[in-house]
C-alpha cells in the first residue's frame, strides 16, 4: 500500500494554507479550545479540520464552518 503522507507538517505549516476568512473562522475555535488538526486539498479549493476531542468542524475556503461533517479521520 502506498502511503500518501510523506512526512507530517507542523501546526504553523496548516495555518499558512488556510485563507484568511478561514482565519477568521479559525480564531474563533481556537478561543473554545479546538485545534486545527489539518488541512486538505489545494491552495485554491480546501477544507480546514479543527478537532477537539471527538468532535470535529470543517471550515471551508470562504470561511464558512460545518459543525456537523460527513468524514472520517484515520
Amino acid at each position: 500500500m502506498n502511503e500518501r503522507r510523506h512526512n507530517k507538517m507542523e501546526a504553523r505549516d496548516w495555518w499558512g494554507k488556510l485563507s484568511y476568512a478561514q482565519q477568521a473562522t479559525a480564531n474563533g475555535l481556537t478561543n473554545v479550545g479546538y485545534e486545527l488538526a489539518f488541512v486538505r486539498g489545494d491552495d485554491k479549493d480546501n477544507l480546514a479540520v479543527f478537532k477537539l476531542d471527538d468532535n470535529l468542524i470543517t471550515v471551508d475556503r470562504d470561511g464558512d464552518a460545518d459543525l456537523m461533517p460527513s468524514i472520517q479521520i484515520r
